[in-house]
């Protein structure tokens, strides 16, 4: 089977790759000759490799999504918890003289180190993961495969977290500061 390559000065002019295709196409069909040959652009290939992607990618921003979701009502149980738990605490540190917005902060720090702590080992066990299915692939198919990291993913991650953290702690702390310091303590 014989080949025909033609590198365009300008292979990123998508107008003038399929108007030279066009006019292949037309060319080979006058001549009777469609059935012989095959036109194929790079170009093809590249559009349904980059429609995949941004595929891929809405299903796993989908994928996070959901699962910082159910995260979120985890953490926002695991924090009422605390803090109904801490309720001595908290109220020793009000008679003490912390001010509500000192002691809603520190639970809220609380929860953004517990949140942003799963996050990166997540990303990082995830990374892990995908590196060595990469690795394998790579020793399988006789080919390098690099690893990308997703940076976009990360940073959404990053994003989410940092809103659950603060979601799922303000609330509960709210409804607690706004108790005054015996009712606070009544409430062990």
């Amino acid at each position: 089977m014989a080949k025909l390559l033609i590198k365009l000065k300008e292979p990123e002019n998508r107008t003038h790759i399929r108007h030279l295709k066009d006019v292949m196409t037309t060319q080979l069909e006058n001549d009777g000759l469609k059935d012989r040959f095959e036109i194929w652009s790079y170009m093809d290939i590249l559009d349904n490799s980059q429609n995949a992607e941004q595929t891929l990618e809405l299903i796993f921003n989908v994928i996070i999504s959901v699962t910082m979701f159910i995260c979120f009502f985890s953490l926002s149980s695991s924090m009422s918890g605390n803090l109904y738990e801490q309720v001595k605490e908290i109220s020793v540190m009000r008679s003490i003289g912390f001010t509500k917005r000192v002691i809603m902060k520190l639970y809220i720090y609380e929860a953004f180190i517990l949140v942003i702590s799963g996050s990166f080992s997540g990303v990082l066990i995830g990374t892990c993961v995908g590196w060595s299915i990469s690795v394998q692939r790579s020793m399988f198919v006789g080919m390098p495969t690099p690893l990308t990291f997703p940076v976009k993913e990360f940073f959404f991650i990053l994003t989410v977290s940092i809103i659950c953290a603060f979601l799922s702690t303000y609330g509960p702390s709210k409804n607690l500061m706004n108790r005054s310091i015996p009712d606070i303590a009544r409430l062990v």
